[in-house]
């Protein structure tokens, strides 16, 4: 007889980046976009962000990047006064919501969280796994929300 598997499916921790700007670059090709994003930053004198997630589209990418609030001022004010012509900065105000998980891709891990969200009317704008997490972008105003409905769920 096979013995049951005894794998818990938990969150164990919720963390968040208040802030989240969304970066848009007219070519998909990465390491260009890198390029012109050092060189913008650098010519600002600006501290390199930590990139959090890149979505490639057809024709251009997209760098969701986090950083200590007033570097991303900084960066935001930088965009308003010099925009360079192949990045654009998307106005929306954006925070992303972390849940360290046990048993991740397990179904029952995934269906814990989205009754979760989906009781408490939260929509994630992204989601993206790991191995031990579930990251959800989200509108900064829906930040705190996400956090206490995932942290219900801690164990």
């Amino acid at each position: 007889k096979a013995s049951p598997m005894f794998e818990t499916h938990n969150v164990l921790a919720i963390n968040a980046h208040e802030s989240v700007l969304k970066l848009n670059f007219s070519s998909e090709d990465f390491s260009q976009a890198l390029k012109s994003l050092t060189d913008f930053l650098n010519k600002n004198q600006i501290a390199f962000p930590q990139i959090l997630h890149t979505q490639q589209h057809q024709s251009s990418l997209d760098i969701y990047i986090t950083a200590p609030k007033e570097q991303l001022q900084l960066i935001e004010t930088s965009f308003k006064e010099a925009s360079p012509k192949n990045i654009k900065l998307n106005e929306e105000t954006l925070s992303m919501v972390t849940a360290t998980c046990t048993g991740l891709l397990s179904p029952e891990i995934w269906s814990k969280i989205s009754t979760q969200l989906e009781k408490k009317n939260l929509h994630p704008k992204l989601t993206m796994t790991s191995a031990l997490s579930l990251s959800f972008l989200c509108h900064q105003k829906d930040q705190q929300a996400f956090t206490m409905a995932l942290h219900e769920l801690v164990m």
